[in-house]
């Protein structure tokens, strides 16, 4: 799993339910006894290391994604990047982000639903978000709302985008799969020739861009979707407190 590039947290909360799920089979004797006894446990003291990518980094990624989607003919794989690194949406919420979740008029992006993947990672499932506070409006800059026209255009040729398909979506016209996002960062890494980064560090880069600038640390947390503003305070300690309202056209990264 880590070879994977799953989160250590995550594999210790698959951890956590495999014993539970084997205690419980012991205790009803489906089982003869409790297999993972001295099994050591899983350490996750740098859970919460923000694995965030470095602005040469950011602009190789940016470079190589729309060079590679452009040869391909597939600008699903440049906006799925573009649009984590700029928004900082957590992966599940952009799968299940519709075109009617979009208002580029008023440069907003709504949050509604999340795709999970319980049956298979080729079996989206729409559900709820991971918290009440995950819904939320997500501002979009100049540049963003060029991308998604860009994309738009392109999507009307070869995928027929209505207010209620997916923002990116498979051809068939169903929400991409959970390996579509992987295995498209995994590509754009190796010819960028750069290490291995968790998907999940796109929305930690992205916060971390905003962080170095006057962002408000309660706009921050809001813009990521935290329950609790302490959870951003812990891990994006250095974000300034502010009210300079061009915090966003800053840290947004750009195409040439």
């Amino acid at each position: 799993m880590l070879a994977k590039g799953l989160a250590k947290q995550t594999i210790k909360n698959c951890e956590i339910t495999l014993k539970q799920s084997l205690r419980f089979a012991t205790r009803q004797r489906k089982i003869p006894f409790y297999p993972l006894e001295g099994f050591d446990l899983i350490k996750v003291n740098d859970a919460k290391k923000v694995d965030a990518l470095s602005d040469s980094d950011q602009e190789k990624l940016l470079e190589v994604s729309k060079e590679y989607s452009d040869r391909v003919n597939d600008q699903r794989r440049f906006i799925f990047f573009y649009t984590l690194l700029n928004t900082g949406m957590r992966y599940g919420e952009l799968i299940g982000l519709k075109w009617m979740d979009i208002n580029l008029d008023e440069k907003l992006l709504t949050i509604e639903r999340q795709c999970i993947f319980p049956e298979g990672n080729t079996n989206p499932i729409l559900a709820d978000l991971k918290t009440d506070s995950s819904k939320r409006e997500i501002e979009l800059t100049n540049d963003d709302v060029k991308e998604i026209k860009r994309y738009k255009i392109w999507a009307s040729e070869y995928l027929l985008p209505m207010a209620n398909s997916p923002f990116i979506q498979n051809l068939d016209g169903s929400h991409i799969y959970k390996d579509f996002g992987r295995s498209t960062f995994r590509t754009f890494l190796k010819l960028a020739e750069l290490p291995h980064f968790p998907i999940h560090s796109l929305r930690h880069t992205h916060a971390s861009n905003l962080a170095n600038t006057s962002i408000p640390i309660k706009k921050l947390s809001n813009r990521l979707g935290h329950s609790d503003i302490s959870t951003t305070m812990n891990v994006y300690s250095h974000a300034y407190v502010g009210d300079d309202s061009s915090y966003l056209e800053k840290a947004n990264v750009r195409r040439a």
